[in-house]
């Protein structure tokens, strides 16, 4: 994991986009202490999305984590004290955004609501 926010689609992301994720994370990081990451990878390899996310969530020792499957088009926000309403509702942001091929803002809504959720 080299920082909050991570591409591991074989560099589709634009790096200027993990750089502004990261450094908003880094802070959210800093005001608070609670680590929020971001994975947008291209598939689970058949692997449930929820299992996948809560699997790196805990490599990371995450707060919370978002996971992007690009090309199964699946998205799991998983973490401690969020719950099945909350998360839906933060999904349905997202993949709104991303089915506008609005990918920036759609990450930007994930960390966003988890931010706020989490900052608490």
């Amino acid at each position: 994991a080299s920082g909050y926010a991570e591409d591991e689609t074989g560099g589709l992301i634009d790096a200027g986009l993990i750089a502004s994720l990261n450094e908003k994370l880094a802070g959210f990081h800093a005001d608070s202490g609670r680590d929020i990451h971001i994975i947008a990878a291209m598939t689970t390899d058949g692997r449930e999305i929820e299992e996948v996310a809560e699997e790196m969530r805990a490599e990371r020792s995450a707060d919370a984590l978002i996971y992007v499957a690009g090309a199964d088009q699946a998205l799991a926000i998983v973490g401690e004290g969020l719950d099945e309403a909350f998360t839906t509702d933060a999904e349905v942001a997202m993949i709104a955004h991303f089915e506008e091929d609005e990918l920036a803002e759609g990450l930007s809504s994930g960390a966003d609501a988890l931010i706020a959720r989490l900052g608490n």
